[in-house]
């Protein structure tokens, strides 16, 4: 079933389209969860007005899409100053179609060389949209009859509800099912998600699981029934590369494991999720640590919202040396992915 929320015709000459991304405008998400039954979006639009020029339109709308489901959320158009009095002259004439929905709002830009624009939507969740991605469709309409159109992939929906347990149900003779945990911190080539044997301490950390792992089926009544992965980035870099190589990253642990140790468990009893940043982890660090800005960072994690600023935050504490030292010694153990081993043994 395809859900459509809202719907634009803009009529303006199409004859040249192109897929290229604006330079004068960037789209940040400070937010993308689900709350209760609602799904929450917060984004921000950067706007560089030295590089829009004042007869162009730059039209976004934002959507989330799973497969062949989608749901729009409401658009928004960035006019140049003499596109403005176009816009509003096509608002008069075609208005009276009550179809035709327009954008949340319409900015001009104007003698203020940068400007950044928030926004909140709120949708009802529905049940397809676990695991759905966020995407901006861009359509700029520029000088004369030039048109560019692309689609910008923003982030993955974040579902904010306790990972829940492996319950297997137990066979007659089988009295317990236990578990075990631990955590590996794998170390992969920038960007990359392949683990390498060879590559940093990843021998040393793979040895630590297939000892849990021996440790469990060298008793013959024992038997792994489950695997729970879950890997977390650090807040260092751009979100959606984090969320992208967090999940990514803990896929292909579940995969080395269930593979080299011959589990042979199915999809459903393996378990993956992902913490695109671990903003806990490092305030958890940091309140344990000998930071000399101990308070000042611990302040700025628990009063600034947005993780866009949180990072700027950080960024100019104390002239950047602050975050060179989180950067060094605290972003590398937030590189980690936890792992849990589910299995039955008799009493």
């Amino acid at each position: 079933m395809r859900y459509i929320r809202i719907t634009i015709a803009i009529v303006m000459s199409t004859s040249s389209i192109i897929a290229q991304r604006h330079e004068g405008i960037n789209i940040l998400i400070d937010q993308l969860e689900k709350v209760n039954q609602s799904v929450l979006l917060k984004y921000k639009i950067e706007m560089n007005t030295k590089i829009l020029s004042n007869c162009e339109s730059v039209f976004i709308a934002p959507f989330l899409e799973k497969e062949d489901s989608v749901v729009y959320f409401e658009p928004v158009v960035i006019n140049g100053k003499s596109r403005k009095n176009t816009f509003k002259r096509w608002v008069a004439l075609n208005y009276k179609d009550q179809e035709m929905k327009l954008p949340k709002e319409v900015y001009a830009t104007n003698v203020i060389t940068r400007r950044n624009i928030v926004f909140h939507e709120k949708i009802s969740y529905k049940e397809w949209m676990s695991g759905s991605v966020l995407y901006a469709k861009q359509t700029v309409w520029g000088c004369g009859e030039s048109v560019s159109e692309t689609v910008l992939e923003l982030g993955r929906l974040i579902i904010t509800e306790p990972i829940p347990e492996v319950v297997i149900e137990s066979e007659p003779e089988v009295k317990q099912v236990l578990q075990k945990e631990g955590v590996a911190y794998i170390d992969y080539p920038i960007g990359k998600s392949a683990i390498n044997l060879d590559f940093g301490s990843n021998s040393y950390e793979l040895s630590k699981i297939g000892e849990l792992i021996n440790d469990i089926i060298k008793n013959p009544d024992s038997k792994i029934t489950g695997l729970i992965i879950i890997g977390y980035a650090s807040p260092d870099g751009p979100y959606v590369i984090n969320d992208r190589l967090s999940r990514e990253r803990a896929q292909t642990l579940s995969q080395y494991i269930n593979t080299f140790y011959k589990l042979n468990l199915s999809p459903s009893q393996i378990l993956i999720y992902n913490v695109a940043e671990d903003w806990e982890g490092l305030s958890k660090m940091v309140e344990e640590s000998y930071l000399i800005q101990k308070q000042e960072v611990l302040n700025i994690l628990g009063s600034v919202s947005s993780f866009d600023e949180r990072k700027q935050s950080l960024m100019r504490l104390d002239r950047g040396n602050v975050y060179k030292i989180l950067k060094e010694d605290f972003y590398p153990k937030l590189r980690k992915t936890e792992y849990k081993i589910i299995y039955q043994t008799e009493e």
